[in-house]
Formats: structure tokens, sequence, C-alpha cells
């Protein structure tokens, strides 16, 4: 089995150490004995003792001085040896780094189309909302993105994780009876307020989910977005009345998704509006329903929100020109 040339170098620089150490103890030693030699000799006057003792000292020091360069040679060997194997050794820890990166990628990827998924078969319980989830989302993300340059906080792992969080805001229906969820008609005041219980109990569940796996940013957005997705810029929403900035930024973006998306599918107590209708709508509710930043960054992307909802709902009503700039 060959020898990794790195470690080969180690060992030999380690022996090598090893023996320049241990001649440098021993030189130090006898130049300690022969400088005594040196002094008693100078006290008692014996000229001859004190020159061989002065000649040993000489001798002495050269060889430490000499062990002293070995020291210094070898020093720069382990320099010139580390500079030429650490391309080696940094390839292999960039190696083990990406490796890392691509593993936590494929089980967070995993993780997400697992929960993806499942939420996905809870909003197949509600009537008539198609690919909602996927809408939202995509929406939720073209938002996210065109927020970041006046939001610092929005890096690409707070988009990412936006993805998420936006498909998992009516996580709470899951809690609600099936017969609330598709009815047909408009809600009267009692389904009102119990569909407005499902903000709370989104929030709650993914709190719980929080406690068991410890912090994590995603599950942070999520249940930001859960609890406040309808929560209103003006403070008329539900279910904290929270106002203006009070709302978490995650939960605003969401709003308007969510909100677009209502507009643009067809429900069975009225049919969808036009792409163009829906974003006059959005825009009457600027600073009411909906806050004002987010409506612009919702005015810059528009056409691509356009895009997708015509990928995922090819049978909505199409426009007749493009929406007005």
């Amino acid at each position: 089995m060959r020898s990794d040339p790195a470690l080969t170098f180690l060992r030999s620089a380690a022996v090598d150490a090893r023996r320049c150490v241990g001649l440098l103890a021993m030189s130090t030693a006898a130049l300690g004995l022969a400088l005594h030699r040196v002094i008693v000799a100078g006290r008692t006057g014996d000229a001859t003792d004190r020159i061989g003792a002065l000649t040993a000292a000489q001798l002495l020091l050269i060889a430490g001085a000499g062990v002293s360069g070995g020291l210094l040679l070898l020093s720069l060997r382990l320099y010139r040896g580390l500079r030429r194997h650490s391309f080696a050794v940094e390839a292999v820890l960039t190696g083990a780094h990406h490796l890392t990166e691509q593993t936590v990628a494929r089980a967070m990827g995993s993780r997400n189309a697992l929960i993806f998924g499942l939420v996905r078969l809870a909003d197949q319980r509600e009537a008539d909302t198609g690919a909602h989830l996927e809408r939202v989302s995509a929406y939720s993300v073209l938002l996210a993105d065109e927020l970041r340059a006046t939001h610092p906080e929005i890096d690409d792992r707070w988009v990412e994780g936006m993805r998420l969080a936006a498909a998992l805001h009516d996580v709470g229906k899951l809690s609600l009876p099936d017969a609330l969820l598709r009815k047909q008609a408009p809600y009267s005041p009692e389904d009102r307020s119990q569909m407005q219980r499902h903000a709370t109990l989104g929030a709650d569940a993914l709190i719980a989910v929080r406690r068991r796996l410890g912090e994590d940013r995603m599950l942070d957005l999520a249940i930001q977005v859960a609890l406040e997705h309808h929560e209103r810029w003006d403070g008329a929403g539900y279910p904290l009345g929270l106002q203006g900035d009070q709302i978490a930024l995650a939960a605003r973006v969401v709003a308007l998704a969510d909100l677009y998306d209502a507009l643009t599918t067809d429900r069975p107590y009225r049919g969808a509006m036009t792409a163009a209708d829906a974003a006059r709508a959005v825009a009457e509710a600027r600073g009411t329903h909906l806050d004002p930043e987010v409506v612009a960054a919702f005015e810059r992307v528009r056409d691509r929100m356009d895009e997708v909802r015509t990928a995922y709902q090819p049978a909505a009503p199409a426009d007749t020109q493009a929406i007005a700039a």
C-alpha cells in the first residue's frame, strides 16, 4: 500500500526534530560543564586547565551553533514541505467540505420535498384550490428575491426558507373539519370565525415541531407566516391585530402572494379575475391590506408572477393584453 507523501514527510521531519533536540540538550549540558571548568581554572590559576576548558567550550559552542543551525534548517524544511503538501491537504479538506455540503443539501432537499408533499396532500382537502401551494410558494420566492436590496436579512437561505414557509402558510387547516373546508357557499360569520382559527392552530403545531427539533431558520419563518399571513397593514387583520412593521416581513410577503392567488383562481362562489384585474386589486390594497413596499416589489415582478400563474394554472382566463406597466 503506497504511503501518502505528506504523511511520510511529516514522519521523517519529526524524527529529525527529535535528533536535533537531543543533540542540543547534550551540547548544552557539556557546555555547562566546560564553563564550570573555566571558572574553576580562573580561580586556581591553572592555565592549562583553563585553555583546555576554553577549547572544549569553543567546540561545544560550535556544536551548539551547528545544532541550532540544524534546527533552523529543519524549520525551513518543515515550512517548505508544509507549503508543498498544503495543496494536497487543502484539496482533501475542500473535497470533504464540498461532499458535506452536497450531503446536507440532499438531506435538506429530501426533507423539504417530504414536507411539501405532505402539506400538498392536506391541501387537497380544500375544494378547488388546484396548485395553490406551488403558486403561493413561487410568488413568495419572487417577491422575497426582489426585496433583497432594501432588506439585508434576506439572503439565499432566507429566500429558500420562504419557499417552504410559504407552502406551510395554511397548515393549520389540517385541524379544521372537511365540511368547512369544502363548503360551496360563502361562509357564515360562524364559519369565518372557525376558519380564522387556522392561523393560531398552524403556528402552534409548528412551534411544537421546533421544540422537538431545536432552532431552525425555515421553521422560524414558517411560524411567522402561519400566524401572521392574515394580518393587515392597517391593523384590521387577524389573529393578533398587528399593524405595519409589527407584522413579520415573511408574513407580509405571503399575504400578497396568497391574495393574488385567491383573486386569480376560480372558487365555488366566484370566478377568477384576470391577471390585470387582480393586479389592480392588489394596487388598491396598498397601505390598507398590504405592505406598500411589498406591493411595489409585486409591480416590478408581476409579469414573472403571471408566468408562474399560467404555468400552474393553464386553464385560467387569458388576458387580452399584457398587464399595464
